[in-house]
């Protein structure tokens, strides 16, 4: 009975999170032209586009620096940034903190090189380009094709498993 208060509870705090989780705003944008990065710091990289990404299989994850589950995700990002920027892709991460201090710039750099972290980084700390793109929860990844329309969506740490997946497919599927 404990047990069942506790869920009644959490749902009725949490209810807009579990409906998001359920069927998420991200969803509706996957087969459509990726939106444009917004203006932020580039790290790892000068200023990039999707247009002058098209040709290449984009993987854009949305994460912030003090989420346990986007930390989880990082040499998983970090491996998909080794594998595929010779095979024709590439990762983009778009930091959009939680906190003001995951907003500063000199303790995201810090986060970076402290982690070894290679690929290019854009931050969002006004949220334009998570709102573009409809997120609703950290991590969120998009994997979008050569021709910059948005193939699938993830979210979540468990959600990462099957970017791969669909990265390879994409690479096989644009190969022949």
């Amino acid at each position: 009975m404990a047990g069942l208060v506790v869920i009644v509870v959490l749902l009725a705090f949490n209810k807009d999170r579990f409906k998001a989780m359920l069927d998420p705003e991200s969803d509706s944008i996957v087969g459509t032209q990726a939106p444009e990065f917004a203006a932020g710091e580039w790290i790892n990289s000068a200023p990039l586009t999707i247009r002058e990404l098209r040709g290449k299989i984009v993987i854009v994850d949305f994460w912030t620096f003090k989420c346990r589950n986007c930390v989880n995700v990082l040499p998983d990002v970090q491996d998909w940034y080794k594998t595929y920027r010779d095979r024709g892709g590439t990762v983009v991460a778009v930091h959009s903190p939680e906190t003001d201090a995951e907003a500063d710039l000199d303790v995201l750099r810090r986060f970076i090189a402290d982690n070894g972290i290679e690929y290019p980084i854009v931050t969002d700390n006004t949220f334009a380009t998570w709102n573009r793109y409809r997120v609703q929860f950290w991590p969120s990844t998009f994997v979008i094709d050569r021709e910059g329309i948005i193939r699938s969506f993830h979210y979540g740490e468990l959600g990462i498993s099957s970017v791969k997946d669909d990265v390879e497919r994409l690479l096989t599927d644009s190969s022949r």
